[in-house]
C-alpha cells in the first residue's frame, strides 16, 4: 500500500520508497503557475512567482533569461530542459520546447496578463 501526496508539483508515492512522477501536462502547469503569479504573492511559498513584467522580450539577453527562470521552474525533474522558441505579448504565451529524457514536447503557456 502507498500514500498518495502532492508535492513540489509532482506526485509522490510514499511507501517502502520516495519516487517522483511526473507526466507532461503537470510539468507545463507548473510552469504556467510560475509564470503566472508576481514573486511572492502566493502564501504557501514566497519564492514562487516572477518578475517577468519587467523584461523587454525584443532583446536577446531577456528572452535568454525568460528561458532560464522556466528551467528554474523544472530544476529538480531529472533529464528536463526547456527551450523559449517565441514569445507573443498579444496573445499572452510563451511558446516553450520541453525536453523531457529523449522526447521533445511544444506548447503555448499562457500567462494571463503579465507579458
Amino acid at each position: 500500500m502507498y500514500d498518495l501526496m502532492i508535492k513540489d508539483g509532482g506526485t509522490v508515492f510514499l511507501g517502502s520508497t520516495e519516487e517522483k512522477v511526473y507526466d507532461v501536462d503537470s510539468i507545463f502547469q507548473r510552469i504556467e503557475l510560475c509564470l503566472s503569479l508576481d514573486k511572492g504573492s502566493f502564501i504557501y511559498n514566497k519564492n514562487l512567482g516572477s518578475t517577468i513584467p519587467k523584461l523587454d522580450y525584443s532583446t536577446e539577453e531577456d528572452l535568454a533569461q525568460l528561458e532560464m527562470y522556466i528551467n528554474q521552474c523544472v530544476f529538480s525533474i531529472v533529464n528536463t530542459r526547456v527551450t523559449v522558441l517565441s514569445v507573443d505579448k498579444e496573445k499572452q504565451t510563451v511558446k516553450i520546447s520541453l525536453k523531457l529524457g529523449n522526447k521533445e514536447y511544444v506548447k503555448e503557456v499562457n500567462v494571463y496578463g503579465r507579458l
